[in-house]
């Protein structure tokens, strides 16, 4: 195009400059004619008249070639303006395939975060589990001192019933011996005597049972001081098991508040290291715990060795009780304990059960960013499968330009023929006596042969729509047609039609490619105030565009 923009510019040039050469040439030789006499004034003016003409002809080429020299600088600003509009779309189509890219990548590193913070709250679970079967166990060995207890209690109730039979026994015995005084009094000095001898054995005993008295209550003491730490013992464990609840809070808080997962499940994990510190503590207190049972077996074997008498085994047996009802406190405070455990270990299956969905849905986002990107790919491929496409329908529109103007040369230098090309859009414009005779719509011999040359190189165009179109000027239809034609509407109609049916009857033309329209005057592309103008209206358009409606519809 740029090339024959050159040889449009340059041509005019030239041509004007040998027809100036040329007609100096003719003017000299015609002076010195008339000068020796051998050249009428007649046929002076002939030849002066023949020099105007062909300088009124070469100024109408020239006119021509700058029209011809325009029209291909805009065809070459078009063509620009359509390979920049389609970098630009490429460029955007590139932009969108690397931020769909970006989106995946970052899901995949949210989902790798969100993948490793699930890993490390089932480790808390985990661990969770491990602290609810470790306080399983000490209820376990809590219920078996229980049982132990109990058993105890049973063998001192048995102790306590075989002393109150051997009391009876006695008084059996004292009241045989109150009958048989008479028979026994012989024996009352000895009685006496044995009598003094328990008498002291008795101060004794008593003087032992205040030392076992006073050694009981040191026992008491020591007791109520393991009761006070094991209270103490008790609070801390509530205030841990407080602390458990503060985190199940946090953690269903964390589940809530999905758009501070990370964070949320950051403290999840500093709380789970607290928990562990406090399952920690809490195994010291049942090692603590351990220690003061066996403190208490000892003080057990202790009371088994002191309690000898009566009030002892009572004093004792009310003791065991106070024990029992105590160990079966804490046997309830215990399973309480369980139970909340349980109720933590439900929560943290059921925050597991959630975190597996969360995980499911990220698994969809992924698959739902895959396929667009995939989308976009086949997009974006489309998008160049089309911009080649069209590409190369430009190229071959070009060619078809290059040949019409090639076969039409004449009848363009003539400006009885011009051709346009916009991007994938082809018009051929003729003006209607090189076709028609006026006021007619049968083709000339002279129109024939220029069809037939148009012809041959629209045969070669499949990927096109061939629109044949009828124009007039605004002139009325003179009194000899109006029979045939009462309008321009039937005339340019008529004449469209023509051309048609010569395409498709010798030119070899396909009909699903052609279509036929009249316009009449209402397309008019100069003024019709001027004969010149006039004549540009009364033409005939070959119009080739895309098949595509959308496309047509916008030509």
């Amino acid at each position: 195009m740029i090339t024959v923009g050159k040889l449009n510019r340059e041509e005019p040039l030239h041509r004007e400059d040998h027809t100036m050469r040329w007609k100096a040439f003719v003017v000299i030789t015609v002076g010195l004619t008339l000068l020796t006499g051998c050249v009428s004034k007649e046929k002076y003016q002939s030849v002066l008249s023949q020099l105007e003409e062909s300088q009124r002809t070469s100024t109408q080429t020239g006119g021509d070639l700058e029209a011809l020299k325009q029209q291909a600088a805009a065809d070459k600003e078009a063509f620009t303006q359509e390979e920049r509009r389609l970098a630009t779309e490429m460029f955007a189509a590139r932009q969108k395939e690397q931020q769909a890219q970006t989106d995946l990548a970052s899901a995949k590193y949210h989902l790798g975060n969100e993948q490793e913070q699930r890993k490390q709250a089932e480790k808390a679970l985990t661990e969770l589990l491990k602290d609810y079967e470790q306080l399983e166990q000490t209820a376990s060995h809590l219920r078996t001192k229980k049982d132990a207890l109990a058993n105890n209690a049973n063998g001192l109730q048995a102790r306590l019933d075989k002393a109150n039979e051997t009391l009876s026994d006695a008084e059996a015995r004292i009241a045989g011996l109150e009958e048989g005084e008479v028979t026994l009094r012989q024996e009352r000095d000895q009685f006496e005597n044995h009598s003094n001898d328990l008498q002291r054995q008795l101060n004794t005993t008593q003087q032992e049972l205040a030392s076992s008295r006073k050694a009981s209550d040191d026992t008491n003491v020591r007791l109520s001081n393991f009761q006070q730490e094991k209270d103490n013992a008790l609070a801390a464990l509530a205030a841990e098991q407080a602390k458990v609840h503060a985190l199940q809070d946090e953690k269903q808080q964390l589940l809530s508040d999905t758009t501070t997962a990370q964070e949320e499940i950051a403290r999840l994990q500093k709380r789970a290291g607290e928990l562990e510190t406090i399952s920690a503590r809490v195994s010291v207190l049942d090692q603590q715990l351990m220690e003061r049972d066996q403190e208490l077996d000892a003080l057990g074997q202790e009371a088994t060795q002191i309690i000898q008498e009566r009030d002892q085994l009572t004093a004792n047996t009310l003791s065991i009780t106070t024990a029992l009802e105590q160990s079966k406190e804490e046997m309830g405070l215990l399973y309480a304990q369980v139970q909340e455990l349980g109720k933590q270990l439900k929560a943290e299956q059921l925050a597991r059960a959630d975190l597996v969905k969360e995980k499911v849905a990220r698994e969809g986002n992924i698959q739902l960013l895959t396929q667009s990107k995939e989308d976009l790919s086949r997009s974006l491929k489309e998008q160049e499968a089309e911009r080649t496409a069209k590409e190369a329908e430009v190229r071959r529109l070009t060619e078809t330009h290059e040949k019409l103007k090639q076969s039409l040369e004449s009848e363009i230098e003539k400006g009885d023929i011009r051709i346009k090309q916009v991007q994938n859009r082809l018009r051929i414009n003729m003006i209607d006596q090189i076709i028609f005779d006026s006021g007619k719509a049968e083709i000339t011999t002279a129109g024939l042969e220029v069809l037939h040359r148009v012809s041959e190189v629209l045969k070669s165009v499949t990927d096109k729509q061939i629109r044949i179109e009828g124009h007039t000027d605004t002139v009325p239809i003179g009194p000899k047609i109006v029979g045939r034609f009462p309008t321009n509407w039937e005339l340019s109609t008529a004449r469209a039609t023509s051309v048609v049916r010569y395409l498709i009857d010798k030119g070899g033309l396909e009909e699903p490619h052609l279509a036929a329209a009249g316009y009449a005057y209402n397309r008019p592309v100069a003024s019709n105030q001027t004969p010149d103008g006039r004549e540009q209206n009364r033409r005939i358009e070959i119009v080739l565009y895309p098949k595509d409606l959308s496309e047509i519809a916008s030509f």
